[in-house]
């Protein structure tokens, strides 16, 4: 049982997976040295972060627009 004073809350999740994918998943977990638990994890960490970025670019690309406006007006005067 996972220690109670922890940082990390742990709950048990089984679920099923394609076999080619948990292939992929341990091919991952080997190439770098994990488990396949904690590949998992980072896996599922990394593509809730991706969301992240992509569901934020396209105010980043407003921002990158308005900069590039800016900066030739400025240019301009």
């Amino acid at each position: 049982m996972a220690n109670e004073n922890s940082k990390n809350n742990l709950i048990r999740v089984n679920i099923n997976i394609p076999a080619p994918l948990l292939a992929n998943v341990k091919d991952f977990a080997s190439s770098m040295g994990l488990n396949t638990t904690s590949a998992i994890n980072v896996l599922l960490k990394r593509a809730l972060e991706e969301t992240e970025v992509l569901n934020k670019l396209p105010d980043m690309m407003t921002a990158i627009a308005e900069l590039q406006k800016t900066a030739l007006e400025e240019k301009r005067n």
